[in-house]
Protein backbone atom coordinates (compact mmCIF):
# COMPACT_ATOMS: atom_id res chain seq x y z
CA UNK A 1 0.00 0.00 0.00
CA UNK A 2 2.66 2.55 1.00
CA UNK A 3 5.14 1.23 -1.52
CA UNK A 4 2.61 1.37 -4.33
CA UNK A 5 1.82 5.00 -3.48
CA UNK A 6 5.52 5.82 -3.37
CA UNK A 7 5.97 4.25 -6.83
CA UNK A 8 2.98 6.18 -8.19
CA UNK A 9 4.40 9.47 -6.93
CA UNK A 10 7.92 8.65 -8.15
CA UNK A 11 6.61 7.91 -11.62
CA UNK A 12 4.43 11.02 -11.59
CA UNK A 13 7.50 13.09 -10.81
CA UNK A 14 9.51 11.35 -13.53
CA UNK A 15 12.17 10.13 -11.10
CA UNK A 16 14.05 6.88 -11.55
CA UNK A 17 14.77 4.43 -8.75
CA UNK A 18 18.40 5.55 -8.92
CA UNK A 19 17.45 9.25 -8.69
CA UNK A 20 15.48 8.65 -5.52
CA UNK A 21 17.50 5.91 -3.82
CA UNK A 22 21.05 7.08 -4.55
CA UNK A 23 23.07 7.21 -1.35
CA UNK A 24 19.99 6.65 0.84
CA UNK A 25 18.98 3.03 0.27
CA UNK A 26 20.03 0.39 -2.23
CA UNK A 27 18.08 0.06 -5.46
CA UNK A 28 17.02 -3.40 -4.31
CA UNK A 29 15.71 -2.05 -1.01
CA UNK A 30 13.68 0.63 -2.77
CA UNK A 31 12.35 -1.87 -5.27
CA UNK A 32 11.26 -4.16 -2.42
CA UNK A 33 9.60 -1.23 -0.65
CA UNK A 34 7.68 -0.31 -3.78
CA UNK A 35 6.56 -3.91 -4.24
CA UNK A 36 5.41 -4.14 -0.62
CA UNK A 37 7.91 -6.77 0.53
CA UNK A 38 10.08 -4.51 2.71
CA UNK A 39 9.90 -1.34 4.76
CA UNK A 40 12.07 1.78 4.69
CA UNK A 41 12.98 3.70 7.86
CA UNK A 42 11.03 6.96 8.18
CA UNK A 43 14.15 9.13 8.09
CA UNK A 44 15.21 7.57 4.77
CA UNK A 45 11.67 7.79 3.42
CA UNK A 46 11.68 11.51 4.22
CA UNK A 47 14.90 12.06 2.28
CA UNK A 48 13.55 10.22 -0.75
CA UNK A 49 10.24 12.10 -0.67
CA UNK A 50 12.15 15.36 -0.45
CA UNK A 51 14.15 14.41 -3.54
CA UNK A 52 10.85 14.02 -5.39
CA UNK A 53 9.44 17.28 -4.02
CA UNK A 54 6.62 15.41 -2.27
CA UNK A 55 5.50 16.18 1.27
CA UNK A 56 5.00 13.45 3.82
CA UNK A 57 1.39 14.62 4.10
CA UNK A 58 0.80 14.17 0.36
CA UNK A 59 2.38 10.73 0.49
CA UNK A 60 0.24 9.53 3.40
CA UNK A 61 -2.97 11.05 2.02
CA UNK A 62 -2.57 8.76 -0.99
CA UNK A 63 -3.06 5.58 1.04
CA UNK A 64 -4.70 6.59 4.34
CA UNK A 65 -8.42 5.88 3.91
CA UNK A 66 -9.15 7.67 7.18
CA UNK A 67 -7.90 11.14 6.18
CA UNK A 68 -10.33 13.57 7.78
CA UNK A 69 -11.33 11.00 10.41
CA UNK A 70 -10.10 11.05 14.01
CA UNK A 71 -8.31 7.72 13.39
CA UNK A 72 -6.26 9.09 10.51
CA UNK A 73 -2.48 8.91 10.44
CA UNK A 74 -2.32 12.59 9.50
CA UNK A 75 -1.89 14.05 13.03
CA UNK A 76 1.14 11.80 13.55
CA UNK A 77 2.46 12.63 10.10
CA UNK A 78 2.19 16.35 10.80
CA UNK A 79 4.23 15.91 13.98
CA UNK A 80 6.86 13.86 12.14
CA UNK A 81 7.21 16.38 9.34
CA UNK A 82 7.83 19.11 11.90
CA UNK A 83 10.29 16.90 13.76
CA UNK A 84 13.98 16.48 13.09
CA UNK A 85 13.23 13.17 11.34
CA UNK A 86 11.89 15.11 8.35
CA UNK A 87 13.29 18.62 8.76
CA UNK A 88 13.49 19.56 5.09
CA UNK A 89 10.06 18.44 3.98
CA UNK A 90 7.59 21.03 2.88
CA UNK A 91 4.16 20.92 4.51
Amino acid sequence: MMGAEFRRLRRREGASLKDVAGGVVSLGALSKFESGTADVPINKLCVMLDRMGVSLQEFVSGFDPLVGNSNSLMPTVNKLSANVMCPDLKS
